[in-house]
């Protein structure tokens, strides 16, 4: 059965990137860059400040400059490290450009959906982090488009952002695109936003307590193949459905 759409929006880290390991991993090579021990106690710290930084600038709270000096003065000040905010982020920066970790299964993934469909990665992320594991990635070759927040000038959800996404899309047609991506604020929200079809990907089963009701709820590659290869108002089997009754209901 052919693809129901021709453009697929991809989120790029915990949809096929594994930002998770190389998020660690950045963190403690430049921890002990620093003379520190690093231990999983500062790290998921760390975890907590970034993420609620992150979901600051999501809601346009805070900057994206901020947010990258941010995150590390506060955990440098609690812990007493000897080192400056800018330049830790500076180091973290460079580490993480390195950590190029797919996801199991995406380059399978991508290479299955390449030669139906056109696939463009949307995302939050820091340019030189971004475009530098972009460009050594095995992914790189089935992927048309990588649009970045920074670049775009305004970041997901926003409305205006998958505006000038679509608008950059030759012969762009909305009924025939769909977002896919692991973020309920950002992915699926941005989705809803731009009036496009949506698939949250969530292989972890974390609980949906944002109200936000995705049209496909997916926990692997698998599913979501057969969601994008299911004709219109068909459920494919062993697919979850979020109905829109449903929508503020955790789930």
């Amino acid at each position: 059965m052919p693809l129901k759409y021709k453009y697929i929006f991809l989120d790029a880290d915990e949809t096929l990137f594994d930002f998770d390991t190389s998020e660690y991993n950045a963190f403690r090579e430049t921890t002990l860059s620093y003379g520190y021990p690093f231990t999983d106690e500062l790290y998921d710290e760390y975890h907590l400040v970034n993420k609620g930084l992150w979901e600051e600038f999501e809601l346009g709270k805070v900057t994206k400059a901020f947010l990258t000096v941010e995150r590390f003065r506060r955990v440098i000040d609690a812990h007493g490290i000897a080192a400056d905010p800018e330049e830790f982020s500076r180091c973290y920066k460079e580490a993480l450009a390195n950590q190029c970790i797919l996801l199991p299964g995406a380059e399978e993934f991508c290479r299955t959906l390449a030669p139906e469909a056109e696939l463009y990665i949307l995302t939050n992320g820091i340019t030189m982090i971004q475009t530098r594991r972009f460009e050594r990635s095995s992914i790189r070759e089935f992927i048309k488009g990588l649009f970045i927040s920074e670049q775009v000038g305004t970041p997901k959800p926003n409305k205006e952002f998958f505006d000038a996404v679509f608008a950059s899309v030759p012969d762009f047609d909305k009924s025939k695109a769909v977002m896919i991506g692991d973020s309920l604020s950002s992915d699926i929200r941005g989705g809803i936003n731009a009036g496009i079809t949506t698939i949250w990907y969530n292989p972890h089963l974390k609980r949906n307590d944002l109200g936000v009701c995705p049209d496909y709820t997916a926990t692997s590659y698998e599913q979501v193949l057969r969601i994008l290869h299911s004709e219109t108002g068909r459920v494919p089997p062993h697919v979850s459905v979020l109905a829109k009754h449903n929508a503020n209901k955790p789930g």
